[in-house]
């Protein structure tokens, strides 16, 4: 089972992505 830290990293991470792309820093 993931732990609940895991999960908040892996959802940053994305969160982190997606602005890359929108914003093309």
């Amino acid at each position: 089972m993931v732990h609940r830290a895991s999960l908040d990293f892996l959802l940053s991470f994305a969160v982190f992505c997606i602005n890359n792309k929108i914003f093309k820093i």
